[in-house]
Parts: C-alpha cells; sequence; structure tokens
C-alpha cells in the first residue's frame, strides 16, 4: 500500500453534527402521533434516507419537481416507510412536512465535537493534507468559519459548485487535483455508506465509514465512532506500509 499523505472528509454528520438530527425529530413526531417505532426499522429508516438522498430516483424527482413539490412528494413517500394506510399517510404527511419546516429547521442548532479540533491539529502536525468533500449545492465557507473549521481545510469541494456529486469518481478526482495528490496517497472519511464508501472505493480512494449506529455490516472497510478514532486507523494502515509487515485482514 501506498503511503498516505492526504486525508478528505466528508462534512455533514463527519465534521458538522446536528444536535438534533432530522430523522431523530420525525421519530419524536411520530411518537407524538401515537406510532411507535422500534431499533430495527429506525435503522432501516436511516438506511434509506443514506441511500435515497444520493440516489438516480432523488435526483430525477428533484430535477422534475419543483422545490415545494418534491419536498411534498418526499414526505409522503417518507411518511409511507412507517405507514401503510394511505388515507393515514395523506393527512399526516403535510404535518410532518410543516413541522420540520417551522419546529426542526428554523429551531436548528449544530456543533463540532470539542475533540475533533485536537484530532485535526494533530493530523496536520503529522504532515496531512486535508480537504472536505460534500454533496451540499452551495458554498460551506461561511458554516466552516462559524464552527471554526476553515483554517483545517485548504481544500473545500462542493458537489453543486463542480458539477459531479458523490458517489461519482469524478467529485473525487477533482478535489485530488486540486490537492494534488494521487488516489492511492488518499484516504476518505464519510458516514454514509452508498455515497461516501463506495464513491471513493470506485474513485481509487481508501475508505473509511463514520457509523456509530453500526448501519451499514456491508462496508468492508474500517469502521469508526468519530473521527476521534482516526489516528488509530491511520496507524493501522502506516504498519502496514512497513518492509516485510503481511497486510491485515
Amino acid at each position: 500500500m501506498t503511503e498516505i499523505t492526504t486525508i478528505l472528509f466528508d462534512f455533514d454528520r463527519t465534521l458538522r453534527f446536528p444536535v438534533l438530527s432530522w430523522e431523530d425529530f420525525t421519530f419524536e413526531f411520530f411518537s407524538s402521533m401515537g406510532i411507535s417505532l422500534g431499533n430495527a426499522q429506525k435503522s432501516e429508516i436511516k438506511r434509506w434516507v443514506y441511500y435515497y438522498f444520493q440516489s438516480p430516483e432523488f435526483l430525477a424527482a428533484r430535477d422534475q419537481a419543483g422545490d415545494e413539490v418534491f419536498w411534498q412528494q418526499f414526505y409522503a413517500q417518507y411518511t409511507r416507510l412507517i405507514i401503510n394506510d394511505e388515507e393515514q399517510v395523506s393527512r399526516i404527511a403535510p404535518i410532518l412536512h410543516d413541522q420540520v419546516v417551522n419546529d426542526c429547521f428554523l429551531n436548528y442548532r449544530d456543533h463540532v465535537p470539542e475533540s475533533s479540533y485536537s484530532i485535526l491539529e494533530q493530523l496536520i502536525q503529522s504532515g496531512y493534507k486535508l480537504g472536505i468533500i460534500t454533496n451540499r449545492t452551495q458554498p460551506i465557507d461561511e458554516e466552516l468559519r462559524q464552527l471554526r473549521l476553515a483554517e483545517y481545510f485548504p481544500t473545500v469541494v462542493v458537489s453543486g459548485l463542480v458539477g459531479s456529486m458523490k458517489p461519482e469518481a469524478a467529485i473525487f478526482h477533482y478535489a485530488l487535483e486540486q490537492i494534488q495528490a494521487r488516489p492511492e496517497q488518499a484516504v476518505y472519511i464519510g458516514d454514509n455508506y452508498y455515497a461516501d464508501v463506495v464513491g471513493a472505493r470506485s474513485a481509487g480512494l481508501y475508505p473509511i465509514l463514520v457509523d456509530p449506529d453500526q448501519l451499514f455490516p456491508e462496508a468492508e472497510c474500517p469502521v469508526i465512532d468519530s473521527i476521534a478514532d482516526l489516528p488509530d486507523i491511520l496507524q493501522a494502515l502506516t504498519l502496514e506500509n512497513e518492509p516485510g509487515r503481511a497486510p491485515s485482514r
């Protein structure tokens, strides 16, 4: 394995986290409606959300409908994951949509775990080049400044500004060009198996999955709870590079 020189990160739920996730907000909403969900069902719903927002179905629906119509259709589709009765879906989905817009989003707060700053500083001191690849549609410069992350990431690639999105290999290759690294020299860390692991692997990078809820047992790559675990993974990769040492399985 070639020496790792470059570490690229996803942004949302890898570096930046909501105080209350959108999914947990919706689970609380359904609970308030007398609809309880078990842990297994919640995990399946979270997996579906991860899949949907990088899927061809999402892209087609987004392109074909206006913003308001798209979200109305999305919340109906999301509600059908939980409720089989179409009459109830028609009644509850608009209420859920309204609650998300006027409560969840209006009161949204995010944070970066305090330990992340020391980890990022440690990585820079160790000589790694750091960057971000995000499927956001708009620049994130102001958010990075507000979250005190801008100084760590001179290279930030935003899907909406480059015309490619994860898991397409093109966005990873664009980021590598910007940061001046080859695919085999880079790891990519993200929380979405479908976008981050599949995409990084197809582009020739070494994927690392952030999966504290163990949603993706099929990952077949290093899995961490948070980037606080990253130094141990990088140390293991460094040991694999030592002459005469067999790769770990």
